[in-house]
């Protein structure tokens, strides 16, 4: 069962005992009645009271969900970026992290050339999270290579990431399954 289906029923049953707390002890009889469909239905003050609970309940769950999903660390910025395939290979180039905020998503775009060939592979970003101090980048090439890469964080602004990368078995073309990525910051001059 996903996380957000258990919230939204701790949300609803919540919001159901504060309704039947507030018509129920306090009493409320308010009616009301609508067409719907070709026909009429029956209301009381409790469906108002449920609603408004809810959406008061789920308005403040979306304020502290906002909170949650904020990191102390920083990665927005110029990186050059080196790639050591599983061979030993070495490819060097460039990357950008965008990063809104404290948000803990990011996006990272760059490119790596192979030295002394004219060689070069783009990359992007899929879907980039910080969970906790564990950055998950699930990525995909311009071969349409996809992988993922994983690597702890150890400062809230890192000048060196390092990543181990593993590409999905169905869409490694280059023969290059895992390796490791290195990220060092450029700081503006």
């Amino acid at each position: 069962m996903s996380q957000s289906f258990v919230e939204v029923v701790i949300l609803a049953v919540i919001s159901l005992l504060v309704t039947f707390v507030v018509f129920r002890w306090l009493e409320s009889h308010a009616e009301g009645q609508s067409e719907l469909m070709g026909g009429t239905i029956k209301y009381g003050g409790a469906l108002a009271g449920f609603v408004l609970v809810f959406w008061l309940t789920s308005h403040a769950y979306e304020r502290t969900r906002q909170q949650e999903d904020s990191t102390e660390i920083e990665l927005a910025g110029e990186y050059r970026v080196e790639l050591v395939q599983s061979n030993g290979e070495k490819w060097m180039g460039t990357a950008t992290i965008r990063q809104r905020g404290k948000d803990s998503r990011f996006d990272i775009t760059g490119d790596v050339e192979s030295p002394g060939t004219p060689l070069s592979i783009s990359f992007h970003t899929v879907e980039g999270v910080l969970h906790g101090r564990r950055l998950i980048w699930l990525y995909e090439n311009e071969e349409r290579e996809v992988g993922l890469a994983l690597g702890d964080i150890q400062s809230d602004r890192p000048a060196r990431i390092l990543l181990t990368y593993s590409d999905v078995s169905d869409t490694d073309s280059n023969s290059d399954p895992h390796g490791r990525l290195i990220f060092t910051r450029v700081e503006a001059k």
